[in-house]
């Protein structure tokens, strides 16, 4: 039940974020595969953060936010472009302006349960 009820909020947790770094339909009547490929790729690496943070502090809301910020900051580059501000970026490029770095906090706190 717990497990089900995590896979429904990675799900909508995904599908959200998603649709706010331009993966959305428009892009998957365009060109599924790529739609396909960047959904996977957001959720899995998404997932690896979490699953690294969890091993190396626990499940310590503070120190699973500290976790998050140092990653986010020590491996993105601050850098304007196209798509600066998406979260997928800062996931797979280790580019983005501020928005994509808060994006990307919100979502890996969000998997965490930490509201």
């Amino acid at each position: 039940m717990i497990q089900k009820q995590a896979n429904e909020r990675m799900d909508v947790l995904v599908a959200h974020m998603a649709m706010a770094d331009g993966v959305n339909e428009r892009l998957k009547a365009t060109d599924q595969m790529a739609w396909v490929r960047q959904m996977n790729n957001i959720k899995a690496r998404a997932e690896e953060i979490v699953a690294q943070a969890k091993a190396a502090v626990g499940e310590d809301p503070y120190e699973l936010i500290k976790y998050y910020f140092e990653t986010i900051v020590t491996s993105t580059d601050y850098i304007q472009s196209e798509h600066d501000q998406w979260m997928n970026n800062v996931l797979l490029e280790g580019t983005a302006v501020c928005a994509g770095y808060a994006r990307t906090f919100l979502y890996l706190c969000q998997l965490s349960g930490i509201e």
